[in-house]
Formats: structure tokens, sequence, C-alpha cells
């Protein structure tokens, strides 16, 4: 970073001529001013200023030496390089909601390397962020900006976008300045203890949340930053009970005044994040039975068969009887993974929103995006052990090769890292009419069988099995939804796609472009009548525009006419919501397809993981030219 450079350069001669600085430095005349009024925008929060001395140079004038000497420390520098909008977005609320001054454009533009136009552009979407969190922009003129609001939202946003961030980054680091001076260990075992004393259960993502929200309390209280107002409900006296003692606790540890008004708050998060099955018998057997209906439901749409999993109706049982406490109390529990589990398991996450619909429909209250992550996570296992089991049913495996010999053989041994426990047999393909296949409870064929072979479950694969090969065998595996179903081979992924549901440079507006590509797919026969309406339905809910501008909407409910995808590819990316789009992927498909949506959710990954292939991608001008690529980045 030139800012830097620059900098030891002045700290070396009390004053530094101008064209020494451009000569050593490598830059115009016209990059040195805008770098010098950068310096200065950020210099006023770090203790310098860089002078100019008429007609002999520039001066470092440093004002305040600790905050320029931490300035200049390496773990404060920021990497600004590569930055999308949605890290700056991320990074602005980071620096927001820690800062108690007020903060200016030009300070953002200068910390993050852009212009004032893109901070500006941007700020919507912050903006938009801090008002869903119940909180202000409390904007003056000459000043700057800062957040203002109620301490109860001010502090669940913090925990959402300070505490879940990754960064950082001066001069907004003293949420974790203050940690090292916390034993979060022997708290979090205190805490424990309590749970312990009074017979309550925790998962380990709930114990993580209060103990993050007690961290969060005393750093506020530190500040003097108390709560200004908390409608308080009733809760179990053994709750108010726990929080008066780990505060008491708190106060006698460290020398912090923690307001009366805390320990209401802090028994709302304990009554939201724990359970006890002496308390609450009677709502557990009426969750029960809501949830086997929903599973039942769920099960219906989708071909799935999760009504019969014990485990998974368990742990559906104990995250919904505190979720529904949380939902009393205004409370829901922050999700760091929320990012890699709504990309990496989209397929999961959407039967999750149809299980948080049915409850939300159900209880009359609305899920955040993080709790429906943590629902996910649910399915997620289920379909882990569904597919152990899956594959444990296959006893006896053919393997079909175009070449057989070596080949067949190096594929016998990675399936048995698959199938460790069932009997694998290979043939070549012109041995096939000489094999018993009727005997085989699967086929695996490198190549197209004749209808007379599929008779039994047939599952094309490559003839190279990589990781991610493997990976798609077994999501094909777990995702089967009846006995003795015909799977989709890789190659059917590339009939999802048609010339007729392509387009090049289409509507710059999302919203819009959608309504044209669902209306398009409902006219030519593709989708059926509610297609447009059910894709805008769950777009409202939580936007699929994905990093990179990789977009990947569908609808809340498969009931396609024929399965299909359309395709935009914009060589000229356009914003949409503080959101870059560069390509959308509208996936239509029929009822029981859920393992379909995975492998193309796979194919949506690959892009958004390799920019060079997204913008080869985004670059086609016909659909031949862009099943081309896809196939030359997937294949």
């Amino acid at each position: 970073m030139k800012l830097y450079t620059l900098l030891s350069k002045l700290e070396d001669k009390s004053i530094i001529s101008r064209n020494d600085l451009e000569r050593e430095l490598h830059i115009s005349e016209s990059t040195l001013r805008n770098l010098k009024s950068k310096a200065n925008a950020i210099g006023k929060y770090h203790g310098f200023t860089i002078q100019t001395i008429r007609e002999r140079g520039y001066h470092l004038d440093v004002w305040d030496k600790e905050k320029y000497e931490k300035f200049l420390t390496k773990e404060n520098y920021l990497p600004t390089e590569g930055l999308d909008a949605d890290k700056r977005v991320s990074l602005m609320l980071y620096i927001l909601l820690q800062s108690n001054e007020y903060i200016t454009y030009e300070y953002l533009s200068n910390l993050l390397d852009v212009s004032k136009a893109t901070v500006i552009r941007d700020f919507k979407e912050v903006e938009k962020k801090i008002n869903e969190s119940n909180l202000q922009l409390e904007k003056r003129s000459g000043y700057g900006i800062r957040v203002i609001g109620n301490e109860q939202d001010i502090r669940k946003a913090f925990s959402k976008y300070v505490i879940c961030n990754s960064a950082y980054i001066q001069p907004v680091k003293g949420y974790f300045e203050f940690i090292k001076e916390i034993d979060v260990d022997e708290v979090t075992e205190k805490f424990k203890e309590l749970l312990k004393k009074y017979s309550l259960e925790v998962t380990d993502a709930s114990l993580a949340n209060i103990v993050e929200h007690i961290l969060i309390l005393l750093y506020r209280s530190k500040q003097k930053k108390y709560i200004n107002q908390f409608d308080s409900y009733p809760v179990e006296p053994c709750f108010t009970e726990i929080a008066q003692q780990i505060i008491d606790w708190l106060q006698e540890r460290y020398p912090i005044v923690i307001d009366p008004k805390e320990v209401d708050l802090l028994a709302a998060h304990i009554s939201g994040k724990t359970f006890s099955d002496k308390m609450i018998s009677d709502q557990k057997e009426e969750i029960t039975d809501g949830i086997k209906d929903i599973l039942n439901e769920i099960d219906e749409e989708f071909l799935t068969n999760t009504k019969d999993d014990e485990l998974l109706l368990n742990a559906l049982i104990i995250h919904v009887l505190p979720l529904i406490n949380r939902m009393y109390h205004n409370i829901q529990l922050t999700n760091p993974l929320i990012d890699k589990v709504y990309s990496e398991y989209a397929n999961v996450f959407l039967l999750a929103m149809r299980f948080s619909d049915l409850i939300e429909k159900k209880y009359n209250f609305k899920l955040s995006k993080d709790e429906i992550g943590y629902i996910a996570l649910h399915f997620a296992t289920h379909f882990e052990r569904m597919k152990n089991s899956k594959k444990e049913q296959y006893k006896k495996i053919l393997v079909i090769c175009g070449t057989g010999g070596g080949s067949a053989q190096l594929l016998k041994i990675k399936l048995k890292s698959i199938f460790p426990h069932a009997s694998v047999s290979t043939i070549a393909v012109n041995n096939m009419k000489e094999t018993d296949y009727h005997s085989y409870d699967l086929i695996l064929t490198t190549i197209p069988l004749e209808e007379e072979y599929k008779d039994v479950p047939v599952i094309f694969i490559k003839e190279w099995l990589d990781e991610n090969e493997i990976a798609r065998i077994e999501e094909i595996i777990m995702m089967r939804a009846k006995e003795n179903q015909i799977t989709t081979t890789i190659r059917d992924i590339w009939d999802l796609f048609h010339e007729d549901l392509f387009y090049v440079d289409g509507i710059r507006d999302y919203k819009k472009m959608l309504v044209h590509m669902g209306d398009d797919a409902i006219k030519k026969g593709y989708a059926n009548d509610h297609f447009t309406e059910l894709v805008l339905e769950r777009e409202n809910r939580f936007a699929t525009i994905y990093k990179n501008g990789v977009a990947g909407p569908h609808p809340m409910v498969f009931e396609a006419k024929k399965d299909s995808i359309s395709v935009a590819v914009f060589e000229k990316p356009f914003f949409w919501e503080n959101r870059e789009v560069r390509v959308i992927f509208l996936i239509n498909l029929r009822k029981g397809n859920l393992y379909l949506h995975k492998e193309i959710s796979n194919i949506l990954l690959l892009l958004i993981e390799k920019e060079h292939l997204l913008d080869t991608i985004a670059k086609c001008k016909t659909f031949k030219q862009f099943i081309e690529e896809l196939k030359a980045a997937v294949l």
C-alpha cells in the first residue's frame, strides 16, 4: 500500500521535496496529491498530518505518537485489493458499529482505497442493513455519519456484523482488545456450571451465542452503553436467578458496573436458548406433533423421506423448543457459518426454508436467515446419514467401462472408498451381453446404456474419479427419491439448458430480468403458471445472488412442466441492491429433483470460485458457445 511507503519516506527526513517523492514512489504529481489527501483524511483519526512546506516539499507531523504507531503496526494493515461490494459493505458496518465518533465518506473512501462515489453507492446497502436491524444512521453535515438506536438492537447488530466479521482493523478493534482482558473459558465454565445446577441443557451453538451476549454486555457496560429500553416478558424464575448470579459473579471478577436491567435481557437470552424436559413436557408434545406434520408435508412436496428419521425429528424438536421462546422475546441466534451454508447447501437450504415457512405459519413469527441456516444444518446432517445408509444397501455393484483393463481396475479401487462393504465387479462394454446384470444392486457406467439395461439403478460416471466426482456419486445416491429410480446422469445436466431460454445482455434490472425470464419459460411451456410469482417470493425472502455476480434463483416449490435452466449472461455486470450480477441461472425443476438442484449448485460454486471461468461464461454471445465453455469448465 503506497500510503505506508509514503509515510516511511517522510519519516526519514524532516522535509522531502515533491520531485524526490514522485521519483522514489514512481508516481505522478497528481497521484501524489491524491495520496497526500487520502493520508490526511485517515491521519486525523490516527494522529498524523502531512503538511506542505511552500517551495520545499512535504513534512510529516505526528501529533499523537501512540495512535500513529498503532496505525503502522502490521495487524492494522487493511488489504483492500480485490474487495468486492459485499466485503466493503461488511467492513463499513464493522467500522460504524464500533465507532463512537462520526465517520465521513472521505474517511471510508481512503481506508478502503476506493472512490467516494463507490462508497456512496455501497452505503445504500449499509443503510438497508442498518435499518433491517431497527437502527438508524444519523447524518450530520460537517461531521459525518454514525449509528443510533436502541441499545439492545445495537448489540444484535454488533454480534452479527462485528463479532462474526473476520476483519481486524484500526481504529475500531476495541472489542477484540477488550476480550483479551477477559478469561472467556472461565466465563463459559461458570455459565455451564449454573446450567447444570438448574438442570438445563443447551446446544453448542446456543452456548456460544449466550457467551457472546455476555461478552458484548461487558464491553458495552464498560463503555457505559446501557440498555435504555427492554420490554421484559415473563420467564421462568430459574432463568432470572441464573442471569443474576452470572452478573453478580462478573462484577466481582471484573471492575465493570452492570446496569440492573441487564438481568432481564440476559434471562430472556437464556430462556430462548436453553431447555428443560421437566419444564416444557406439554409444549414438547405439541411441537413434536407439529414438526411431524411439517416433515410429512415436506416429504410429499420434495419426495424426500425425512419423517422417518428419529434423529432428525429429535434434533428439530430440541432446536424449535427454545426457538419459540426466542421469537417471543425477539431474540435470534447469529450464525457465523450462514454464507457457507447458504451457498454450499443450496438444495438443503430450500428444504429448511419450506420448514421455516410452515413453522412461521403455525406460530406467526418470522425467522431470520441465520436461524434458517441452523435448521438447514439439521437437514444436511439427515442427508449425510441417509447417504451412508443407502450406500450400505448396495452389496453387489457392476462397473461398465469403455476400455476395461487397467482403467477399470483403477475405477474399482476408487469405488471401494465409496462402497467399502460392497462387492465391485468391472467389465468392458463388449461383455455386457454375457453378464447377468439383473443380479446387481447398482450399475455404474462410463458410457451410455441401452434401455434394456435399465432394470436396476444406473449412475453415469466419469472415467476419472477425482474428489468432485466421488462427491457427486454420493450426492446422487443420497438424493435418490425412490427405490429403483433411474438416476439422472451428468450428461442429463446439459439437457436442462435450452437455446430458447438463453439471453445475452438482457434487462439490467435483476427483478425485471427474472420476470422476463420466468414469463418466457411459462409462455414456452417449461414452467407452470405460478412460476414467476414463486421465484419472486423466494427472492423477496433472501436474494440468491451469490459472490462474484453469480445468481441461482429458483421458486419456493418445485413443480416444473419440463426441467430447465434459463440463463442470462452480462458481459458488463450491473448492480442490484449493491450486489453485482454477471450470470443468472434461473432453475426450474420438477417435484422430487432435489438432487439435481445440488448438482446445479455445484456448477454455480465452480463459477463463483474460479473467476476466470466466470469471465469466459459472461462473455459468451451464443448458446452454442455458452454450452461448450460450461462443459469445458465442468467436465
